[in-house]
């Protein structure tokens, strides 16, 4: 099945399917460290992005961002 880019139902929905290239281009873009980057659960987003600021024994201290 071929779908016609300039349908507008298609592009409805890829809205929901497929980021903006410049939205991926921002994301990719940003600095990872996978010793320092977690994800925190948050009870309106389910989950988000964390950078650990110190661990001590059990406890850990994390940073989130807060621009979006």
């Amino acid at each position: 099945m071929i779908h016609d880019p300039n349908d507008p139902e298609f592009q409805e929905a890829m809205k929901y399917l497929a980021l903006p290239t410049e939205e991926k281009l921002k994301l990719r873009s940003q600095a990872f460290d996978a010793k320092k980057s977690c994800w925190i659960p948050d009870p309106k987003e389910s989950y988000i992005a964390a950078e650990i600021e110190n661990t001590k024994d059990e406890q850990v201290t994390v940073k989130i961002s807060t621009d979006d």
